[in-house]
């Protein structure tokens, strides 16, 4: 499954756990830009907002549901 692709660079508390509720067993794929708004107008086209995707992946509540569904974070390194 993958998830966030079409909401790519505007992922909020309300569509992460939309997304968690969708998941299943196996690898499911979610699509963010987490960090902070990169330097040069280049990017102020993309309407992103990084800075939001961090903080909704460090939110409290949203980790607590992740480890309570049991789902593993990774990387593409991993």
């Amino acid at each position: 499954r993958s998830f966030g692709f079409l909401e790519s660079g505007n992922l909020d508390v309300r569509r992460m756990r939309g997304f968690l509720g969708q998941t299943g067993p196996g690898v499911n794929d979610l699509t963010v830009h987490p960090g902070y708004f990169p330097r040069g107008e280049e990017y102020a086209a993309w309407n992103y907002r990084w800075e939001t995707e961090l903080a909704v992946l460090k939110d409290e509540a949203i980790m607590r549901d992740v480890r309570e569904a049991r789902i593993r974070i990774g990387n593409y390194a991993d």
